[in-house]
């Protein structure tokens, strides 16, 4: 009877290439699941139900998505002008509003294998847009719920300066349809970007970030983020300080009164059918 001495088989090259890659991909899948997990246990249920998914759609089948954040009972959301109103400008547009529920807050599933299925889709109105020529990156936007709905979850605002190495959060919807958190600092505390105050933070932002809030330890809106900064080092993230776009959110109020947006939840059929009707025009 033969036995073979197994602590001294040898795999061919090739063989071991493919099992350090496999070992390789599943380490990183497990370490970013791992991170997801604990980025959704690190934010209170109040700031989850106040982060809202953003979805602009136009005429010529374009479409942008980002994140935005809900600043009253009644449906006013804060985001970017460049979330709502793109380069590829078309008169015709209609904007979609997801708003977290429990099921997605829970992270019950993957946030890059779901879609707008699992939120609360409302139909969100332009109240106000920076003009194009304005460095000032800011949209307002409203939507309406059923009086069964109840109202909206608001995160509260400060518009106080952000100070350098406060700690910070940034939420967003970057890439997927569940919002994310990521930590940080501030590292420079007030940054002339095109003549708006900024700052910028040791925070990683991603693609559909942009338009999401910008954290105090208290969980207090004091910017919105709108993209990022190249450092020495690496890309870091930017937001507008909430005292930038206070003027021109005061001068919306009155058009946010005035706004009446249909009253959602809507279904995903209105939803194709709206998206459908846009485009024939």
């Amino acid at each position: 009877m033969h036995f073979e001495d197994t602590a001294h088989t040898r795999r061919s090259p090739a063989a071991m290439r493919i099992w350090f890659a496999a070992s390789l991909l599943l380490h990183v899948a497990a370490a970013q699941a791992a991170d997801r997990d604990a980025r959704r246990r690190d934010v209170p249920d109040k700031v989850w139900h106040s982060v809202v998914f953003v979805e602009s759609h136009d005429g010529d089948g374009q479409v942008s998505r980002g994140s935005g954040f809900i600043v009253d009972r009644e449906g006013t959301i804060f985001t970017n002008r460049h979330v709502v109103q793109p380069d590829n400008d078309s008169p015709a547009r209609l904007i979609l509003v997801g708003v977290p529920f429990d099921r997605v807050i829970a992270g019950l599933r993957d946030p890059f294998d779901v879609d707008y299925d699992h939120l609360d889709l409302f139909i969100g109105r332009t109240v106000h847009v920076s003009p194009s020529d304005s460095a000032l990156d800011f949209a307002v936007l409203r939507i309406a719920a059923r009086p069964s709905y109840g109202s909206f979850k608001p995160l509260t605002l400060n518009f106080e300066k952000m100070r350098r190495r406060e700690p910070v959060m940034t939420i967003g919807f970057a890439g997927g349809y569940v919002p994310l958190a990521n930590r940080g600092a501030v590292m420079i505390a007030t940054l002339k970007h095109k003549d708006v105050d900024h700052c910028v933070t040791t925070n990683k932002t991603y693609p559909g970030d942009s338009g999401g809030p910008m954290l105090d330890w208290l969980g207090r809106a004091r910017g919105i983020v709108s993209g990022t900064r190249k450092t020495l080092y690496a890309k870091r993230g930017m937001a507008v300080h909430l005292s930038a776009v206070q003027s021109s959110a005061r001068s919306a109020e009155k058009l946010v009164a005035e706004s009446v947006p249909p009253r959602g939840p809507v279904s995903r059929g209105e939803v194709a059918r709206r998206i459908r009707a846009l485009q024939k025009l």
